[in-house]
């Protein structure tokens, strides 16, 4: 990951690390100077488009960077690629205040942390044109408050100046569900989707589990037999899932649901746990469910005079959601059963047609607890 270290301690890291091999294979040279430059040398072989550079001038950075990846990837369960997209941020972060503004970490503080979103909102992304979306920069916002969790935790920083950053506030906007005629078609596709009876009958569980429990594409791949089973062999009435941060809630079932996973299960001759597996007997991942979608809706669009022109597993999720609105259940149920914690993430899912219509109904979800505890009394 690191190719050197001058006697000041100026250090080059090249991003992302699966690029340094391809580097170093390439003939790229670093000479390591005394200043915050770095001179990048090629043996004639020209720019090498899939490295960037990041100077980075005290070797505890690195450190810190290689700790945070180590220990988000194991005790908190994060994947690799997210956790490098972190420290990918605070790189970019770190240039900003220690090269552009010349102050240490301990220095930084919840003002410079929102001159920092300022100035990342007028600044287009590279290879852009345009500045980033006000849900990008929240995100941006987001990582850095992790990362300086981190470094408060192994004692870097006495604070994290990031927690009570806000970030730029965006429209809510509105993402109409698939129709009922169109959910109907959706069904009777995934069961002709696969290459044998086992992978269609799988293929239909899984858009039926979808469609009828509004769960997540990660949620459905961690489901076990157990999850959906009762001892005796047969399908639960409410199945077991574990959303965002392994917080486990309860979804129901209904009897084409459960009619459909006993079919399922019923030819399967494995002993996985698993409630879903692959062709080669292993669990199913999200990549799998994606392109199981894909292909569903491929055959839909065969035989349907009405083609969609995207099919996602979020798609079966916000119709489901959306049913439960049309049919008079509240909304605190709604977001208990949905898995969300706040009612802004509820709000991109619940669709009522017109803006106006829209406004009218939200106007319950902007009222406080203390307001809405005030009512119910009444």
């Amino acid at each position: 990951m690191f190719d050197g270290e001058s006697p000041r301690g100026v250090v080059a890291f090249i991003w992302p690390f699966q690029a340094l091999k391809k580097v170093k294979k390439s003939g790229f040279v670093l000479s390591l100077e005394n200043t915050c430059a770095t001179t990048c040398e090629y043996k004639g072989l020209g720019t090498h488009n899939n490295a960037r550079i990041c100077m980075v001038k005290s070797w505890t950075e690195l450190e810190n960077v290689r700790g945070f990846v180590l220990w988000n990837t194991t005790a908190n369960g994060q994947a690799k690629h997210t956790s490098e997209t972190v420290a990918h941020e605070e790189f970019r972060f770190w240039r900003w205040y220690h090269l552009d503004k010349n102050i240490r970490a301990e220095q930084v503080t919840a003002e410079h942390c929102q001159e920092y979103i300022a100035f990342r909102m007028v600044t287009p992304a590279r290879n852009k044109t345009r500045p980033p979306h006000p849900d990008t920069i929240r995100s941006i916002r987001n990582r850095l408050k992790v990362y300086w969790d981190y470094l408060v935790m192994i004692g870097y920083v006495e604070s994290n100046p990031w927690l009570n950053v806000k970030g730029p506030r965006s429209e809510v906007r509105y993402v109409e569900p698939p129709t009922d005629d169109q959910i109907t078609e959706i069904l009777q596709a995934a069961g002709r989707v696969g290459r044998n009876p086992r992978m269609k009958a799988r293929n239909k569980a899984i858009v039926f589990f979808l469609v009828h429990t509004g769960v997540r594409c990660n949620e459905l791949v961690r489901l076990t037999r157990s999850d959906i089973q009762n001892p005796d062999g047969s399908i639960r009435h409410r199945a077991k899932v574990y959303g965002k941060g392994s917080k486990e809630r309860l979804v129901g079932v209904n009897e084409p649901t459960r009619l459909v996973l006993a079919e399922y299960l019923d030819q399967r001759i494995d002993v996985s746990e698993h409630a879903f597996i692959g062709g080669d007997g292993y669990p199913i991942s999200n990549v799998l469910v994606r392109s199981m979608m894909q292909r569903v809706k491929a055959e839909l669009n065969r035989v349907s005079r009405n083609p969609m022109k995207t099919l996602g597993t979020h798609d079966l999720r916000r119709w489901h959601f959306n049913k439960m609105a049309s049919i008079g259940v509240p909304y605190n149920q709604i977001k208990e059963v949905g898995g969300w914690s706040t009612d802004s993430a509820m709000r991109h899912y619940i669709y009522f047609g017109t803006a106006d219509v829209a406004a009218k109904n939200h106007s319950e979800l902007d009222l406080t607890k203390a307001e809405r505890l005030g009512q119910s009394a009444d």
